[in-house]
């Protein structure tokens, strides 16, 4: 058939060495396997690479080290090759294929082959340019091959690997057959009696008559002891093989195999011309090669033999301003080029020579994670690395030392100046400031509490902050109480963490009667973040509310008095008109901060504050947010959650969210398969676990079983643990569960699994709004910097926009300058705007990064209104009033009217005729009320602590 019935799809190297100019490059082919037959050739191909690699002479290092293998994927339109009638063999069938092989392409032997060497000629040119092999596997079930100058092999025989080899023997290596005869000892053929007493050309047949040592091609290699010729031909007429099947010398005494000598038979020939040994590979395909031919395989690799080498990629290895009490590793680089593992050699360590403390905290401050005997496995060039491991001391503490480090290969050694300092880490304390006004007490979306969702979320925030910050609380209701001070978190159990752990978990706990004091609660963080003897770097307050201000002080009352060094942070828990937050958000931006707010549908009330808070942490502590998906975990399932790093990060924080986290196998896996556990003693990482939450603490680069993990794909592994999932302490906790959320026993737990990281690529995320009214105009803005420089056109960023009636919106964020992302979007409706923004780009160094912020924007009706209840002056309008007033009413719970004496419904009659039904404006035209309605509201209200509405005719009893 004609030829091209195919395509070619391209090549893959699959043993690479090293550049394919300098060494020894073979390229294999496919013919005759169709689309659907490609996995069956890469199978094929990785065989024929291994067995080659199998056989000696190739199994020797340096002969494996001199090669490169491509396997060039070539389809054809059918399966097969021509297999013309040859003799009384062959059916004549015709196949349409890429190279248009068949056999029989010698007269009457069907076992030969042929192929459009041509077109096999720019296939290899094109896709392997700098190849010094080719070989063409052919997929069909008859037995053949033949060498040339591309060799071809069908795989039909269950020995077509050996003949691949002994193919490559002719075409690579310019070996002849061994074997006396053409078409077979069996055959009747002629011409194949004696040879022409012409010397041939390949060096493993010789016709030489005067066969002596000094004499003929292998000589050098024959034994003084061995007889020339070693063995002859019994037939006086040559007109049959030798039958013998073991060597034995004219005399007829055995010869042992592998005596190299002259064995009369070969190159197709009966007699007169000989062999070095009895049998070999280019007689007999399963046999190895003789001495003669390995050494032929060898001279020819020579050239291409690559020694070990390493080079000294880093003369030093420096730490530079590493935080105290941190572990950090660095690394030794080394240029090396083998094909396999070189090891190394720490000679000289540790050798300190600036007097420093050899030992901290009961370790050694160097140390080599990986052992005084590191390997760099893997061929080709790569970079070796023997790491360094460095325990930050005291603030203030140099380092100066020495290392020297032995390549075993090459027996070189390389002495590496060691570095560091030491530095107190930048700190921050914060207060948080939790509310405990009686609503506290009502339901939130979930199955939690709205105190259970905050208890919770809280805790992740005290569980997940940096060791060296501090952190203390308070709450607020009718007053502002103290909680625990701000001190120090230490380690996973360290006192001011404990102690705040402790407060949220177990003290914590909501008024029934009490209200709303935010200003009070600012007042007492403010005075709480002055403590003498108590020193950060920054301050913070994080203020947490479920309403809005019921009960003096105010915000408006403390503003003006608070410390202009603190930051304001501050989650509120409903929607605007509940909250009233346009005063809070003008305080916390003004400070640095910012305001958070979830809106009427909150989803899980405490997976959302837990994301609130610890977007603030990482507000406060500069630290990134790469990822934050979240899903449900069914039990037998293991989900994978993909995200990236890279070389700018220089921690990561992995955090699980899921209401019983020891009843989940959370692991994390490296860029290269290696496997983080909760018991990995792997430097520079830890692992916690809390209530609600687990997280893995990792300093980059991380060793994880013995490999450098940093920049690349990793992956969070979430699977539900059957037999933690019933047993111990977290049968109960199921149970409840379960109760609560009868829907996950088909889905599973809802887990979210955020990932933070310390960069030096940051992304800055804000939302900017002209008003609090609808109609708003909400811009969103992201800054991207690397190292303090613009992440200029090499990032894009999109924000998913979800507004108060829950449709939802995809955003382009358009780059208006470098590193600066912006977008508008109008508040139409009142209520919460959700923005998740996002950011995915390259480093100046390549490597892929991922960010994601979260933001909220907010409009409601009045909340361009300076006027409040409740606050200095002499109060709001009607309108303010109402709307204050029928959120009071909807916090307030029967045992407070019990307590009061207060009929509910006369009051709620009361005040939709004052300020009209539930949903209305309350603009309409005020109704009369009887005197005994009015001394009930006035009673109310002063019992609520409320000041009485004022109409615009000054007086409540004629409004």
């Amino acid at each position: 058939m004609g030829v091209n019935h195919g395509q070619v799809l391209g090549a893959t190297k699959i043993l690479d060495n090293g550049p394919d100019l300098s060494h020894y490059t073979i390229a294999l082919m496919s013919e005759g396997y169709t689309q659907a037959q490609m996995p069956a050739w890469e199978a094929d191909a990785r065989d024929l690479m291994d067995h080659l690699l199998e056989q000696a002479p190739f199994d020797e290092l340096e002969l494996r080290c001199a090669l490169n293998i491509y396997r060039i994927d070539v389809v054809s339109d059918e399966s097969g090759a021509d297999d013309p009638r040859c003799g009384d063999t062959g059916p004549g069938e015709k196949v349409k294929t890429y190279f248009d092989a068949t056999f029989c392409a010698a007269a009457d032997v069907r076992r030969t082959m042929a192929l459009d060497t041509q077109t096999a000629l720019l296939v290899l040119l094109s896709q392997v340019p700098f190849w010094r092999m080719g070989l063409v596997v052919v997929n069909s079930t008859v037995r053949g091959g033949t060498g040339g100058s591309i060799p071809i092999v069908s795989n039909g025989g269950t020995d077509w690997l050996d003949t691949c080899v002994h193919e490559l023997g002719h075409s690579a290596f310019g070996l002849a057959d061994e074997y006396p005869t053409y078409a077979g000892c069996d055959t009747e053929e002629e011409g194949h009696d004696v040879a022409l007493p012409f010397e041939p050309s390949e060096p493993n047949v010789t016709v030489l008559q005067q066969l002596l040592p000094s004499g003929f091609k292998w000589g050098g290699l024959v034994d003084p002891a061995t007889p020339l010729p070693t063995m002859q031909n019994p037939d006086p007429d040559c007109t049959a093989c030798d039958p013998r099947t073991e060597p034995v010398d004219p005399a007829g005494n055995p010869v042992p195999n592998g005596t190299v000598g002259a064995f009369e038979g070969a190159r197709y020939f009966h007699c007169g011309i000989y062999r070095p040994e009895f049998d070999c590979r280019m007689r007999t395909s399963s046999k190895p090669f003789c001495a003669v031919c390995a050494q032929v395989v060898r001279d020819t690799l020579a050239p291409f033999e690559h020694p070990p080498s390493a080079d000294l990629l880093s003369p030093s290895v420096a730490f530079p301003d590493i935080e105290a009490g941190t572990t950090v590793t660095a690394a030794v680089s080394l240029a090396v080029d083998w094909c396999d593992d070189l090891t190394f050699w720490v000679t000289d360590w540790p050798h300190r020579v600036d007097g420093g403390p050899e030992v901290f905290h009961d370790a050694p401050v160097l140390d080599l994670p990986l052992g005084r005997n590191p390997t760099s496995p893997g061929s080709g060039p790569r970079t070796a690395y023997v790491w360094v491991s460095y325990q930050a001391t005291d603030p203030g503490d140099t380092l100066l030392g020495t290392i020297s480090v032995e390549c075993n290969e090459t027996h070189e050694v390389f002495t590496v100046l060691i570095t560091g300092n030491t530095v107190a880490p930048h700190t921050v304390g914060v207060m948080l400031s939790l509310d405990a006004s009686g609503s506290m007490t009502e339901p939130a979306s979930g199955g939690d509490s709205k105190e259970e969702a905050l208890r919770y979320a809280a805790e992740v925030f005290v569980n997940v902050m940096p060791d060296a910050d501090g952190v203390g609380v308070n709450t607020f209701a009718s007053d502002a109480t103290e909680g625990v001070p701000i001190a120090v978190a230490g380690g996973v159990l360290g006192g001011g963490r404990s102690n705040a752990r402790e407060f949220v978990l177990r003290e914590y706990a909501p008024d029934p009667q009490g209200l709303t004091s935010i200003g009070d609660a600012l007042a007492l963080s403010d005075e709480a973040l002055g403590t003498p003897g108590v020193g950060f770097d920054e301050w913070a307050v994080v203020v947490f509310t479920d309403g809005m201000e019921t009960e003096p002080q105010y915000i408006s009352d403390v503003a003006g008095s608070l410390s202009s060094s603190s930051r304001i942070f501050a989650v509120g828990l409903g929607t605007p008109e509940n909250l009233d937050p346009a005063t809070l958000a003008t305080l916390c931006s003004g400070s640095g901060g910012a305001l958070l707010l979830s809106g009427a549908d909150s989803g899980d009330t405490y997976f959302l504050l837990a994301k609130y808070f610890l977007k603030i942490l990482a507000g406060l502590t500069n630290t990134e947010v790469v990822r934050d998906p979240e899903g449900y975990l069914p039990p037998g399932v293991t989900v994978r959650i993909p995200f990236m790093l890279s070389e700018t990060d220089t921690s990561a924080d992995v955090i699980l969210l899921t209401p019983v986290p020891s009843a989940v196998d959370f692991t994390v896996e490296g860029p290269t398969g290696q496997v983080l556990r909760p018991a990995s003693s792997a430097p520079g990482v830890t692992f916690a676990r809390g209530t609600r939450e687990a997280h893995y603490r990792i300093s980059l680069p991380a060793l994880i079983d013995g490999q450098p993990a940093r920049e690349g794909t990793w992956h969070a592994l979430l699977r539900i643990d059957l037999d933690a999932w019933t047993a111990g302490d977290n049968a109960p906790l199921l149970y409840r569960y379960l109760q609560q959320h009868p829907e996950a026993v088909a889905n599973g737990l809802p887990y979210a699994v955020q990932v933070q990281a310390r960069s030096n690529l940051r992304l800055a995320a804000s939302c900017h709004q002209d008003s609090y009214e609808p109609g708003a105009e909400l811009r969103v803005r992201a800054v991207l910097t690397e190292y303090g420089l613009p992440v200029d056109g090499r990032a894009t960023v999109t924000a998913d926009l979800t507004r108060p009636d829950g449709t939802a919106a995809h955003l382009a964020m358009p780059e208006v300058e470098p590193g600066v992302f912006e977008v508008l979007e109008t508040a139409h409706q009142a209520g919460v705007h959700h923005f998740r923004v996002l950011a995915g780009g390259t480093t100046l160094r390549g490597y892929p990064f991922t960010r994601e912020d979260l933001l909220t924007g907010f409009a409601y009706h009045g909340g361009d209104d300076p006027s409040r209840p409740g606050s200095a002056g002499d109060g709001g309008g009607l309108e303010q009033w109402c709307r204050l007033f029928r959120c009071v009413l909807g916090a307030v719970t029967p045992q407070t009217y019990d307590r009061l004496g207060i009929d509910p419904a006369r009051l709620r009659h009361c005040v939709d005729q004052v300020c009209g039904s539930p949903g209305m404006t309350t603009s309409h035209s005020p109704v009369d009320l009887d005197p005994a309605d009015i001394d009930l509201i006035r009673d109310a209200a002063r019992q609520l602590g409320m000041s009485p509405p004022r109409s615009s005719r000054g007086d409540p009893r004629r409004s």
